[in-house]
């Protein structure tokens, strides 16, 4: 979807203060006073330390009220309060600078959708809930097994391991019936974290309370066996509303059109807020998600006689139902996170929020993977591919993460000033055994039963016997000044974190350890041109430690990257027109690659660079319809790598062409009041096929493009709102790689009816 006017919103982030005794955090506050002073010295001075003497003595800005039930509440800045939201359009997001922010005066690119916009094109995870957002990709195929819920890329770099949620780094199974918004920050920004790739990230929203008591049921029925349920209710606890719930239940059994696949999934989220006083909150967010897989592996194959060629187009006459995993292969995770977190407004200058995150998985997985290329036998012309089986039999991660921000805002004789400073700590001890297998190499024009079996795991081969524990503790201070009567705003970000890892492999007997530390900046600037329309700025860095190791058992120091972002922001004609145009450049840095000198390990040492222009665009011509649309165009270079081959290659999966559009019309009077309708496209040019394979770096991935569209009807029933749904995903029935990684599912129809109350 398009820029920073795009749907949705964002609201959490917190913090908690660790005992100064902790050497980590000792030797971050030395090294703060270190590389702060003496080597930014004035500038940090003026911009962070000064500004917070002098807001002593300086006029304080008035603080947001609101009213429920009887009474005034103060809103806290970090808070985003989604009423404004209006349909796919949002006017605010927390995602650029932690705090409430105006997306016109923002200086930096963040692209917002709404739940409206997640439910009208009827996604169910979130790969579907991103299928229309601009310069983002997905690495995993339909049905393939993903505990981190967002194998997603980013202006053409995976931003997998570094996704948020509420505010909290964290990975893992994000289902929409907890969804309010989704923010996806573009380019590095240390302003928002320091633990992020070069490409951006995506900060997921979880649904809020509601002060009026509401519920919801609804069923869902599909193609391929495909059953869906969710119960939703909230509202107030008491008679006073200081205390509210949300409480949903989602239950679905996803068929797939691939032999043996399918899905079986169960969520159940709750969350309470306890509005002690007007100026004080207290907020509980939790989920458990049960998620069984068999996966499904319609792989985009070629034939192994291709050498070194630059093609469009793999082998063709697969059948279109083989899944090499077979019946065996399976993925079963269990996953358990929340936040719990106190925010309160002690005055018209000074907030403060504190809160912690937990995050546990528990993982027990089969599966197959093994290489793309078909060998055919010269004499009978059987096809087969090779086939390599992993067994994880208990993985288990766990994720702490306190948090602890300030906020104050100032005025300085017209200068509006705000200071906003934070630390964060995060700690994710694993464990996981890796035992793996070789199998036969399965013939697939017509395998057999026996050829699918995938043997006693209990006779595979160790391969990682794995314990990791890391510890990322990060201070930052962040500066946002607006001035010539708020026309103008100037964003000005410091970041400094530490990283202490970890890691025991058992069957080698090896003990990696990382002792490291990065700083990162952020500037921008932001000035209105007219009214509603705002040109920006901005340059930022950012860091995100790395998991793999050196030949001595050292792990690799972070990934760098940083990039500049030049664009305009508009929403004119009273909101009916908005979006952005902005032009990037991105370099990433230090990335791994493999150490020509010490085979299977790795060295930091890899360069990348991506290029580009992304135009976003929501218009509603007139009440009843929306129009959604995003172009990109990317240009992006692997420019420092030990492959020779490779330099000069564009990275996998990004197309350098990507356009969408999504109409969406609902007749608002008349007869036919209650009846809408939305249809959507969307095309993605050729990319670079699977990365893996050194040998054939020109393998291109053909372009393609997408339809899918639905009609629904609502109808108010006395004191009831009911609704049906017909959807029809990839309309035409068109086959294309969604990457290296497999195809796209068929044409599908799902049937839906809801009843609010």
């Amino acid at each position: 979807m398009g820029a920073e006017l795009m749907p949705g919103q964002y609201g959490s982030q917190r913090n908690q203060t660790l005992c100064r005794r902790d050497p980590v955090f000792h030797r971050i506050v030395v090294r703060v006073r270190r590389l702060f002073f003496p080597f930014l010295g004035r500038g940090l001075y003026v911009s962070g330390v000064l500004p917070a003497a002098v807001a002593l003595q300086a006029q304080s800005v008035p603080a947001r009220t609101e009213a429920i039930g009887d009474g005034i509440v103060t809103l806290s800045p970090f808070e985003v309060k989604t009423d404004p939201d209006d349909g796919y359009r949002a006017t605010n997001a927390l995602s650029g600078t932690r705090f409430n922010t105006n997306l016109l005066d923002l200086p930096k690119p963040v692209d917002v959708i709404t739940a409206e916009f997640i439910a009208d094109i009827g996604a169910t995870d979130m790969y579907e809930a991103l299928r229309y957002a601009g310069g983002v990709e997905v690495n995993s195929a339909p049905g393939q097994d993903d505990i981190t819920g967002g194998n997603f890329a980013v202006r053409g770099i995976s931003v997998q391991t570094t996704t948020y949620r509420n505010g909290y780094r964290s990975f893992g199974i994000v289902d929409p019936v907890t969804v309010e918004r989704v923010e996806i920050i573009k380019g590095p920004s240390s302003v928002f974290s320091g633990t992020i790739e070069p490409g951006g990230t995506i900060n997921t929203i979880t649904k809020k309370t509601a002060r009026t008591a509401a519920q919801s049921v609804k069923l869902a029925f599909g193609s391929f066996n495909r059953f869906r349920s969710e119960v939703v209710s909230t509202g107030p606890v008491d008679a006073a509303r200081k205390i509210a719930y949300r409480a949903a239940w989602a239950h679905e059994d996803y068929g797939s059109p691939y032999d043996f696949a399918g899905r079986r999934r169960g969520v159940y989220a709750v969350t309470f807020d306890y509005r002690a006083t007007p100026r004080t909150m207290l907020t509980f967010d939790a989920s458990y998600t049960e998620n069984f897989i068999r996966p499904a592996a319609r792989i985009a194959y070629f034939n192994s006689t291709l050498i070194n060629a630059t093609i469009i187009g793999l082998e063709p006459n697969v059948r279109t139902t083989f899944n090499r995993q077979g019946p065996d292969a399976f993925s079963d995770l269990k996953q358990v996170q929340g936040n719990l977190d106190l925010t309160h407004v002690f005055n018209d200058t000074w907030s403060a929020r504190i809160g912690t995150y937990y995050r546990f998985q528990d993982l027990a997985r089969l599966l197959v993977g093994g290489s793309a290329r078909i060998t055919t036998n010269a004499a009978t012309r059987f096809r087969t591919v090779a086939r390599v089986a992993t067994w994880e039999p208990d993985a288990e991660s766990h994720v702490h993460a306190p948090q602890a921000y300030l906020t104050g805002k100032f005025n300085y004789a017209g200068l509006e000033h705000r200071l906003i400073a934070g630390y964060e700590y995060n700690t994710s001890p694993t464990r996981n055994d890796v035992y793996t297998r070789t199998l036969t190499a399965i013939n697939i024009d017509a395998p057999t039963a026996a050829s699918y079996a995938l043997g006693n795991p209990g006779t595979y081969a160790p391969s990682d016997l794995r314990r990791t524990e890391s510890v990322e503790q990060g201070l930052s201070l962040n500066n946002v000044w607006r001035f010539w009567n708020g026309r103008a705003t100037f964003l000005q970000g410091l970041r400094y974190g530490a990283f202490d890892s970890k890691r025991l492999s058992l069957n080698t007997n090896v003990t990696s350890m990382q002792n490291d530390s990065a700083l990162a900046q952020s500037y921008g600037f932001s000035t209105r041109l007219w009214p509603k329309v705002s040109a920006f700025a901005s340059y930022s860095e950012s860091f995100a430690p790395q998991s793999l190791f050196d030949f001595k058992g050292v792990l690799l120091d972070p990934v760098r990257g940083r990039g500049g972002d030049l664009g305009i922001k508009y929403d004119v004609v009273d909101g009916r027109l908005s979006g952005s145009l902005t032009g990037f450049d991105i370099t990433r840095s230090n990335a791994p690659t493999p150490d020509n000198d010490h085979p299977g390990f790795f060295v930091a040492d890899a360069e990348s660079r991506a290029r580009g222009f992304e135009a976003s665009f929501l218009a509603r011509p007139i009440d009843a319809w929306s129009v959604v649309a995003s172009y990109s165009y990317l240009s992006t270079a692997v420019t420092k790598e030990n492959r020779a081959n490779l330099i000069g290659q564009r990275t996998s999966n990004v197309p350098r062409h990507q356009f969408s559009v999504w109409n969406r019309y609902r007749v608002r009077a008349g007869v036919f009041k209650g009846l809408a309708a939305g249809i959507g496209v969307a095309y993605k040019g050729n990319r670079r096929g699977n990365t893996s394979v050194i040998d054939q770096p020109g393998l291109q991935l053909a372009p393609y493009t997408r339809w899918d569209a639905n009609i629904s009807y609502e109808r108010k029933l006395k004191k009831c709102s009911a609704s049906l749904t017909l959807a029809v995903a990839n309309l035409t029935d068109r086959e294309y790689e969604v990457n290296a990684n497999g195809f796209a599912e068929p044409r599908a129809y799902t049937g839906s009816v809801s009843v609010r109350f």
